[in-house]
């Protein structure tokens, strides 16, 4: 099983400028608005920012591993393998989780699980949007591609991960690695990693006061 390949060329100056830095600037707009509603000694706030680094840590090692099942493959094609299995678009989902890490960091559940869920409804708009204007501008698709892209949006699902792999048979995970997946993760990781000072910025303006948040989240 496998898809067309991805034209898509990496340039960091347009990661930096349409993705690294809208996601540094929510970061931090949420950060000075909102506030933890769980007193400063509570061992939940302590569990929350260690449960936060260890979801952004999952993130990098998803997003690493979807990176990997996406180098292309035989005759310029991409595997259906690896997170292809279990959901379509795990690039997205594993975007989305980060988001989950960053708002446990800064030690409130509910600013996580909004983060989490908003982040995710942008991304299936514009992944819906993209898909449209695919359609649209090659309308011409073979049939074989077309029944096997029905097929696989029935087996699995789009964004929410199976619990087990959704493709049958099982092919295996033949993932390779080259300067560009080094290079691609290496920026994504940058994005998180940058959100890290942020943080550690607010919580100590919080901690002077200059910060008070005008909205209490549990």
């Amino acid at each position: 099983m496998s898809l067309p390949a991805s034209s898509y060329r990496f340039s960091a100056g347009r990661f930096l400028a349409f993705k690294a830095a809208p996601v540094w600037l929510v970061v931090a707009v949420l950060g000075v608005t909102t506030g933890p509603g769980l007193p400063d000694d509570h061992a939940v706030r302590e569990l929350l920012e260690a449960a936060g680094i260890m979801v952004l840590m999952a993130m990098v090692v998803g997003r690493f591993w979807t990176i990997l099942a996406m180098e292309a493959g035989r005759n310029g094609q991409i595997a259906v393998q690896g997170p292809f299995r279990y959901l379509a678009h795990p690039m997205e989902f594993f975007f989305a989780l980060g988001m989950l890490g960053i708002g446990f960091m800064y030690e409130s559940i509910l600013l996580g699980v909004f983060m989490f869920l908003g982040c995710l409804a942008a991304l299936k708009y514009w992944v819906d949007a993209g898909d449209a204007m695919l359609e649209k501008d090659q309308p011409a698709v073979s049939g074989h591609m077309r029944d096997f892209r029905e097929q696989y949006r029935r087996l699995v699902p789009a964004f929410i991960p199976s619990i087990k792999p959704a493709i049958v048979p099982y092919y295996g995970d033949h993932l390779n690695y080259t300067q560009h997946t080094l290079l691609r993760s290496a920026w994504d990781i940058i994005v998180f990693t940058g959100c890290i000072p942020i943080i550690e910025l607010v919580a100590f303006l919080r901690e002077t006061g200059a910060v008070p948040g005008l909205l209490v989240l549990p």
